[in-house]
């Protein structure tokens, strides 16, 4: 049991980071717009995750996508 969640905590992380790269990819591609309910779910991952412009250490950023996910009502 203890590994089970152990698996699924790095899961949860990992699916932050890839979360935390689409958000920042999709901003490179402005003006081109995705779905609505992708803008809408990257529009509120926004208000908890800043977009990186400069080089900067990235584990707050990685623990507030982890706080958003975990925080999502799905």
């Amino acid at each position: 049991a203890t590994k089970c969640y152990r698996v699924m905590e790095n899961v949860e992380r990992i699916l932050a980071i890839e979360l935390f790269n689409a958000a920042q990819a999709l901003e490179f591609r402005r003006p081109a717009r995705s779905s609505a309910t992708i803008e809408g779910f990257v529009a509120a991952f926004r208000e908890q995750v800043s977009f990186v412009e400069q080089d900067r250490i990235m584990y707050e950023s990685m623990h507030e996508a982890v706080n958003f996910l975990q925080g999502v009502e799905f």
